[in-house]
Parts: C-alpha cells; sequence; structure tokens
C-alpha cells in the first residue's frame, strides 16, 4: 500500500473511532431489597414523548424534448412514542410488582413509588446520549429504595430514553 493511501486509511479510522460515543457507565444507589420486599408501585403517569426520523429520496425524471428535469419525492419516515412509565412498569411487572392505582393505609408496607426525570444529555461528535434518572421511594418516610441514572443512545430521541431506561434498571 503506498504511503498516500495508507495516510487516508490511517486518517478515516482516526475519524471513524473518535466519532463513536460510548456510554458512562450506570450508577446505583441501592439502600434496601425492593423485589422481594414489596409486592406494589405506584407511578404517577408520566408524560410521553415522541420523536421521529425521516428522509427524501428524489431521482430524475427528464421530459423529453426539454431541458427541464422534474424531481419526484419519496418521503420516507418513522414516528415512535415512549410513555417512560408503561416502560418502568412493564419492567416492574416482569418481577411480579404490580402497579396500583392510590396508595392506601392498607398496602403502603408493600409499595414503593418510581420517580422518572430526564437528568442529562452529552453530546458527542456524530450524535448525543440523553440521560435518565430513577427513583424508588418508600411512601411513609420518602426514603430512597434504589436510585440510578443511566445514558441510552439509539436512532430517535426515544430510543435513547428507551435504551436509558432499560441501562438503568437492569440494575434492580
Amino acid at each position: 500500500m503506498n504511503p498516500e493511501r495508507r495516510f487516508v486509511v490511517l486518517l478515516f479510522t482516526l475519524a471513524f473511532v473518535s466519532g463513536c460515543m460510548s456510554l458512562q457507565d450506570p450508577t446505583y444507589v441501592q439502600n434496601k431489597e425492593i423485589l422481594g420486599n414489596y409486592k406494589y408501585v405506584y407511578i404517577p403517569d408520566i408524560s410521553s414523548k415522541s420523536s421521529s426520523s425521516s428522509s427524501a429520496v428524489g431521482w430524475s425524471n427528464p421530459d423529453y424534448g426539454s431541458s427541464i428535469t422534474n424531481l419526484n419525492y419519496l418521503s420516507t419516515g418513522v414516528a415512535k412514542e415512549i410513555s417512560p412509565h408503561l416502560e418502568i412498569e412493564g419492567y416492574l411487572l416482569k418481577k411480579g410488582i404490580v402497579r396500583i392505582d392510590e396508595i392506601n393505609e392498607k398496602n403502603i408496607n408493600d409499595t414503593f413509588i418510581v420517580r422518572y426525570g430526564n437528568s442529562g444529555r452529552r453530546d458527542g461528535f456524530w450524535g448525543y446520549a440523553l440521560e435518565v434518572t430513577i427513583a424508588f421511594i418508600k411512601p411513609e418516610s420518602n426514603e430512597i429504595l434504589f436510585m440510578c441514572t443511566a445514558e441510552g443512545i439509539g436512532e430517535t430521541e426515544t430510543d435513547d430514553i428507551r435504551n436509558a431506561i432499560s441501562n438503568c434498571l437492569a440494575g434492580v
């Protein structure tokens, strides 16, 4: 391989590697065993997030006999939506913890509350990562039973959030 070609390959390799963004490790704080000690979860509704990606493809269709070119466009798009509370509920249901509509004296000792928030965004060379924080809280004392913060990267912001929630809940 000649020196110029090696230089170009090295340049593209460095550009590719520097553009790859790795996720920061999730952080966890777990003060009590959750899955074995609780039967119910109260999750307030969290507003849904929607995002979309689209592209346009054009092609030429020359009008014979003239110099004018017509461009026809085919628009392709994907719309996605995520409801973080449903993602969290689904994960906890698989673990045997049922979502309830209200906390009362009868179930307060068997219930924890979920709090969720988008907690950051980190820009990279070719994109960004979204960060979420999830906390499980004891209702009678507001003690944090479990808290995690994690990032996610995907094709759209909804994918970023879904991946971040999954990365976060993997530590429960």
